[in-house]
C-alpha cells in the first residue's frame, strides 16, 4: 500500500509541475529576489507583486500594456 500512495503522489506532482516552468536567474538576481520578497513567499508571489506594481504604474502614466498579465 505504501507504494501505491509514493506512485500517487508523484503522479500528483507531476499533474502539478506541469502548470508551472522554470525560469533561469542569475544568482544576484535570484538574492535580490530574497530580499524583495516577504517570509515564506515564493518567488512566483514576489515576481506578480512586481508586475502589478508595474502595471500600476502604467495605469498612473495612462500608458496602455502591450501585454495583460494574468494574476491569479
Amino acid at each position: 500500500m505504501e507504494l501505491v500512495n509514493n506512485l500517487y503522489n508523484c503522479v500528483e506532482r507531476l499533474c502539478v509541475m506541469s502548470e508551472y516552468t522554470t525560469i533561469r536567474l542569475n544568482k544576484q538576481t535570484a538574492e535580490l529576489l530574497k530580499e524583495i520578497g516577504r517570509k515564506d513567499e515564493s518567488y512566483d508571489k514576489v515576481i506578480l507583486r512586481l508586475i502589478e506594481a508595474y502595471y500600476e504604474k502604467l495605469e498612473k502614466k495612462d500608458v496602455k500594456p502591450r501585454i495583460e498579465a494574468k494574476a491569479n
